[in-house]
């Protein structure tokens, strides 16, 4: 685990830089118009990849055991569906872009299609990797692919091309994603297929499946309504300000919680289990809440140094889902623990419920306050989810609230205080350049942190630096 998470987030990390340098160049060379228009794209390929994937990785992973010949079967089973989602896209373009409003979308949606046909390499692949743990691996794969999808997108911004930079950059990165790790597992599926060998692996992945194309429909309907009622330009200004605040979180979620979840489909018959998913969630939330509540504080300060005073507007879209996303960081491994223990049903309903709550309160607000009306459903309903699914994965695990909580304490009263040392100094330097202020809020509030840490975190920092010690020859 400690050489997963490691490779995972020094890769990531690597890979966030290049992306945040890269975003903000192509926010300097193109239009707003062009970033939303491409975020259309996006949110229909995310949908599309939700679909592909059948939750047949997640499946893989799960299964105590698995035959090359189950293997077989579900590459061959991937491949007709993607051959039948690429063929279905080519049809039905021009009528996802009458959804949105935005006819040049129909052509940006034909060329990403494409894309599809790598997944089936892509996601048995990868399953296989994260079962013999070799997260490692993966990273390394990603992380170039993301350098190139970085170098080639500015490669073409630079030279006038315009979206055509973002669909080539995101189609490279896909390709070299799926044949990268293909060579690395260093498998090759035959050519017979069994659909009772597949079977088991259908009934889990649906269940999987379904509560992530929910939850991918909660998440992005705050794009959808946008992007239908308010035009590209405010949803390319939304979207750029999504992946500053968000950043973070993608980071965890493409870090720790690929390593979380094969480390507790393997406990899950372990009396260990509720430790592990406990200590795993506080660790979580001792690095996280205060990186996600320190940049809702320096959110002004990160636009006017790094996109400039057009993109004022952005900064406010920034603490709204900066504080949204550290408070669902506390809830964030239990879907993960559900899913590990063959419950995704539970996800199901959760993520069922806030599609059709935020579904409409979005709708509501974008007709009351336009985009301030997105965000102030944020603010109410984002808290309200993450309490929901503390109190249903708790019950579920027979884990009582009280002592999930209590672990939890801790790294909140630390990021409490480093709040307010945070915004004492953003205050107390208002009329310095942003530069300046924005570093030295950072610098008290980084301080803040870690002066209070041996008086409320203690323990965990104990523990995790016992486990930062373990050799890996000892771990094996």
């Amino acid at each position: 685990m400690v050489r997963a998470v490691g490779w995972t987030g020094l890769a990531k990390i690597i890979g966030q830089i290049a992306m945040f340098a890269t975003t903000l160049l192509l926010a300097h060379l193109l239009d707003k118009a062009d970033l939303g228009l491409f975020a259309m794209a996006v949110l229909y390929a995310g949908i599309v990849d939700t679909v592909t994937d059948g939750g047949f990785q997640s499946a893989i992973i799960q299964r105590k055991d698995i035959s090359a010949d189950s293997l077989s079967s579900c590459f061959w089973l991937l491949t007709g569906i993607s051959l039948s989602v690429v063929a279905i896209s080519q049809l039905v373009a021009p009528w996802i872009a009458a959804v949105f409003a935005e006819m040049r979308l129909a052509g940006v949606v034909r060329q990403i299609s494409w894309i599809f046909l790598i997944l089936p390499l892509t996601i048995v692949s990868s399953g296989i990797l994260s079962r013999r743990f070799r997260l490692d691996v993966i990273a390394k794969a990603e992380l170039g692919a993301c350098l190139a999808r970085c170098a080639i997108s500015a490669a073409l911004a630079l030279a006038g091309m315009g979206i055509v930079s973002l669909i080539y950059g995101y189609l490279a990165e896909r390709i070299i994603v799926g044949f990268a790790l293909a060579r690395v597992a260093r498998w090759k599926p035959s050519l017979r297929f069994n659909y009772r060998n597949v079977r088991p692996l259908i009934s889990f992945g649906l269940n999987v499946t379904a509560s992530r194309l929910l939850w991918l429909g909660y998440s992005k309907m705050d794009t959808f309504i946008i992007a239908r009622f308010l035009g590209t330009e405010i949803l390319g200004m939304y979207s750029v300000a999504s992946q500053i605040a968000l950043a973070f979180g993608q980071f965890i979620s493409a870090v720790y919680y690929r390593v979380i979840f094969p480390l507790l489909s393997k406990s899950q018959d372990s009396p260990n289990f509720k430790e592990i998913l406990l200590a795993s969630s506080v660790y979580l939330s001792i690095v996280s809440l205060p990186v996600m509540v320190g940049l809702a504080v320096v959110a002004p300060d990160i636009v006017s140094v790094f996109l400039g005073e057009k993109w004022q507007e952005a900064s406010l879209v920034i603490r709204v889902l900066s504080i949204v996303a550290a408070l669902q960081i506390l809830s964030g491994l239990l879907p993960q623990a559900m899913n590990a223990i063959g419950r995704a049903d539970i996800s199901i309903w959760i993520n069922l419920s806030s599609l059709i709550v935020f579904g409409v309160s979005f709708y509501l607000g974008v007709q009351w306050q336009g985009l301030n009306g997105i965000l102030i459903v944020w603010l109410i309903l984002g808290p309200l989810r993450s309490i929901a699914n503390v109190s249903i994965a708790c019950a579920l695990l027979q884990l009582p609230i009280a002592e999930y909580m209590r672990r939890h304490a801790g790294s909140f009263m630390a990021t409490l205080i480093m709040l307010l040392a945070a915004m004492a100094v953003a205050e107390a330097t208002g009329t310095w350049p942003a530069i300046s202020r924005l570093v030295l809020s950072v610098s008290f509030g980084a301080l803040a942190y870690v002066a209070v840490s041996p008086l409320f975190l203690r323990r965990p920092w104990v523990e995790l630096f016992s486990v930062l010690k373990i050799s890996p020859k000892a771990t094996v």
